[in-house]
């Protein structure tokens, strides 16, 4: 239940984003399938992930952008500066996912 970060917020809308009304949600309340694919940005959030939640598939998001980044620090409390990197990176491996999933989906399709 907690917001956005202000940095984060502010950051966000220079992007075209509105976190303003964003509130954190506990992963403890949330149901996974074995389709679903988790994100985290370290290393640490996968071995969580895959060893308290019964999720098949996990990543570091950086693994999806360019340059390959296994380890994307929270950029919570850092300069202005790290948050625009972090949503551009972040923004950058989003398009990573959605183009690797769209050409699956492809794919899948033509067989």
């Amino acid at each position: 239940g907690a917001p956005a970060n202000g940095k984060a917020i502010k950051i966000s809308a220079i992007r075209g984003y509105d976190l303003s009304q964003h509130k954190t949600t506990p992963i403890q309340s949330q149901r996974f399938t074995e389709n679903d694919l988790l994100i985290a940005m370290e290393p640490w959030q996968v071995e969580y992930l895959l060893k308290d939640f019964p999720v098949q598939k996990c990543s570091l998001l950086g693994l999806w952008g360019t340059p390959k980044l296994p380890h994307i620090q929270d950029p919570y409390g850092s300069s202005s500066d790290y948050f625009q990197y972090c949503f551009s990176y972040i923004e950058n491996a989003v398009h990573g996912i959605a183009k690797k999933s769209s050409n699956q989906a492809i794919q899948h399709h033509r067989r």
